[in-house]
């Protein structure tokens, strides 16, 4: 188990088993990580993160996407307050997702902003906070079905 990690990374590809908080930037790189147990905080350009795991008592996920794609699926028990932000026709959420409040960017009207609490509601309430400019967003959360886009 890997406690604490800061990648400054470009053109890598970096494969993690378990760690407990990463942060960091990431540039034309693949990162996959098997399980995250507290906190991921990157900036990406290019390349693609994928997460297999985050754990349901997990306390921040912030990425910044520029292009990357960003794979993300989090554990049945999960509760957070989300603000997921990207391309509408890039954006693959499972349907726990589908009650958030939906805005239009003013400036362009392919980007949305989705807003809520997501997930099994418990005293922890983590943070799962998402931008992505021009890259594919997939989060699922294991107690909803499959893949569906958020039309």
């Amino acid at each position: 188990t890997v406690k604490s990690l800061k990648v400054d990374s470009r053109n890598d590809k970096i494969q993690l088993d378990k760690v407990v908080a990463v942060r960091g930037y990431s540039s034309f790189s693949n990162i996959m990580v098997d399980s995250m147990l507290d906190r991921i905080d990157l900036e990406l350009n290019y390349g693609n993160l994928m997460i297999n795991s985050v754990n349901s008592n997990f306390s921040l996920v912030n990425l910044i996407s520029k292009t990357a794609d960003v794979n993300i699926s989090l554990d049945m028990g999960s509760y957070f307050t989300a603000e997921l932000t990207g391309r509408e026709d890039r954006m693959f959420l499972t349907r726990n997702f589908m009650g958030m409040n939906k805005t239009r960017d003013v400036d362009n009207d392919k980007i949305i902003t989705l807003t809520g609490k997501v997930g099994m509601i418990k005293p922890k309430e983590s943070q799962l906070r998402i931008e992505g400019e021009s890259g594919e967003i997939t989060v699922y959360l294991e107690d909803g079905g499959g893949i569906t886009n958020k039309n």
